[in-house]
């Protein structure tokens, strides 16, 4: 059996080798399509998004060169229109307005591309002798790149033109492009007027299927694994094409195999790590269920160990008749009851290591409330939510309790304006801005006028600024229609590396 284990988890393990590399090949195949047909997806959108942006290009130009001419009253009017309203407009290279003799009045710029001094022949022959009113040509001189121009006639025989150049729309391409991806702008027959990104035998192929025909066209070339789209402007005898190379998305696809690769290799590693380790898990997770059981165990036995400690006081109580003692020994029991308590919630909570602080000070106090019950006494309490580690939560219970205990033992005797011979008593714990406040007010007589003394006969307050000064608070006791004491400190105190 010791030898036949071994064998049988081997051929598992080679068994699910070679279903992984099936399921790999599988989702590298389909992985594979679906990164072309994205591709194609997203250039049917560029294709789009191409399109409209040089339709609304061509369209801003057409109709800013339209308000220039329907304003127009003459052609000087229509060259100051012409600066004033084209100057900032980017998408107009240059400007200008000829006169019904087709000599140029004026340009709006001195740069490239240039304005000819007498109107070009292709526009003369549109506006003059055929009569149109609006036109759009693509006119390329000697020497320059070709250039789409808007011409306007005026009523005077003017005419109003605006250029957008090569440049500029090659900078619309870029700009809705990027680098990567090939481009270009035809004329209705197929020939170029802007060429962005490189052309080849794949590409004048797939132009020379479809330029001629409406609409749109998409095309995956699998041979040379090339993505092409082609779509005719709205309203403008253009079209435009974009080619994808597979850089774009096979260089993706092969990262992703590279990757899914690296992650099967480190799958079948960590699967043995994973059994490996499983045993230690196990092992582990028993030693911590033993250490929680420890350690109820251990706050279960220190309760009961203080409530020995607690009835021997009592019988020593009962048996001494002397006043100090019985008052001391009352207040040992007291402090020994708030760390009981403090185990008792230690033992019960789900977390081992803190204290619900609202439920320990709400049975605290209501402890201390039972064993001074000298008379009638009200207590209002307002705990703020909060879990405390245990060693700050037994300073702040010996601190609550000392304050609670003073009150109901020097408090006695006072007159409550609503209520006469009842002891009112609030306590407050408040955290707020990063600082906890423990506020204890009474309506009994308050501190001695004496300044830095204490009730007499009470030695609560001193051990509450010793416990304060621990947690790095401090004491501040006033006379304010009784008693008051504010302790304050920092958040951080409450913490378990403070």
């Amino acid at each position: 059996m010791p030898r036949t284990k071994p064998r049988t988890y081997r051929r598992a393990y080679l068994g699910a080798v070679g279903l992984v590399l099936i399921l790999l090949s599988v989702s590298l195949w389909f992985s594979r399509k679906d990164a072309v047909v994205r591709m194609e997806r997203l250039a049917y959108t560029h294709i789009q998004l191409l399109e409209a942006t040089l339709n609304n290009t061509l369209r801003e130009a057409e109709v800013l060169l339209a308000l220039v001419a329907d304003a127009s009253e003459s052609s000087d009017h229509a060259m100051e229109l012409i600066r004033r309203r084209m100057i900032f407009a980017d998408q107009v290279a240059n400007a200008g307005v000829y006169r019904e003799d087709c000599s140029l009045v004026g340009a709006l710029r001195a740069t490239p591309p240039f304005l000819p001094p007498i109107t070009p022949e292709s526009i003369r022959a549109v506006h003059h002798d055929e009569g149109v009113h609006t036109s759009m040509q693509i006119i390329a001189d000697e020497g320059s790149s070709p250039a789409l121009w808007f011409s306007h006639s005026l009523d005077a025989g003017c005419v109003v033109v605006a250029v957008i150049s090569e440049q500029q729309l090659r900078r619309s391409l870029h700009l809705t492009l990027g680098d990567g991806i090939d481009a270009r702008i035809l004329k209705a027959d197929g020939a170029p007027v802007v060429t962005w990104g490189e052309g080849d035998h794949y590409w004048d192929r797939f132009l020379g299927d479809n330029v001629g025909h409406p609409g749109r066209a998409l095309h995956t070339e699998y041979g040379s694994n090339h993505v092409f789209a082609l779509m005719q402007l709205q309203s403008y005898p253009l079209h435009v094409s974009l080619r994808f190379g597979p850089q774009l998305f096979l260089s993706s696809w092969r990262s992703r195999a590279a990757v899914e690769a690296v992650l099967v290799v480190s799958g079948l590693l960590i699967l043995g790590l994973l059994l490996r380790s499983s045993s230690r898990q196990q092992e582990q997770r028993y030693l911590v269920r033993e250490r929680e059981t420890l350690v109820r165990e251990t706050n279960h036995r220190v309760k009961n160990n203080l409530s020995v400690i607690d009835s021997l006081l009592s019988l020593g109580s009962d048996a001494t008749t002397d006043v100090n003692s019985r008052s001391l020994i009352s207040g040992l029991r007291g402090r020994i009851a708030a760390i009981t308590l403090l185990h008792d919630a230690l033992h019960r909570t789900e977390r081992l290591s803190d204290v619900p602080l609202r439920e320990y000070c709400t049975k605290l106090v209501h402890q201390v409330r039972e064993a001074y019950s000298m008379g009638e006494a009200r207590i209002d309490l307002h705990i703020d939510e909060l879990d405390v580690p245990a060693d700050p939560a037994k300073r702040l219970g010996l601190i609550l309790h000392e304050l609670v205990a003073n009150a109901l033992k020097y408090g006695r005797g006072a007159e409550s304006a609503s209520d006469p011979g009842v002891l009112i008593l609030k306590v407050e714990f408040r955290v707020m801005n990063e600082e906890w406040t423990l506020v204890a007010q009474d309506n009994g007589p308050g501190f001695p006028e004496k300044p830095h003394s204490f009730r007499k006969g009470s030695m609560g307050l001193s051990l509450v600024e010793s416990l304060a000064k621990e947690l790095g608070a401090t004491v501040e006791k006033k006379n304010r229609a009784g008693a008051r004491v504010t302790v304050c400190g920092p958040l951080k105190s409450l913490s378990a590396d403070s």
